[in-house]
């Protein structure tokens, strides 16, 4: 998958690929879903299929504070 996708894959940790999942990064759910349809028809136009029903969102708080 990772040579399948090379052409759009950003820079750690905005995306991270293992074995047959992908987490995908962004600030906003919208940037999410985006990047989501993207991978969706890059890796369709290869002949492979995402699953829309297995895709979760994780919500974090990332913040410049350094304890």
């Amino acid at each position: 998958m990772d040579e399948l996708t090379r052409h759009i894959q950003e820079d750690i940790p905005w995306c991270m690929i293992f074995a047959d999942d992908i987490v995908l990064v962004d600030e906003t759910k919208d940037g999410v879903n985006r990047k989501l349809e993207l991978w969706r028809n890059t890796l369709e136009s290869k002949g492979f299929k995402l699953s829309r029903m297995k895709t979760e969102y994780m919500h974090c708080e990332f913040r410049n504070i350094r304890h």
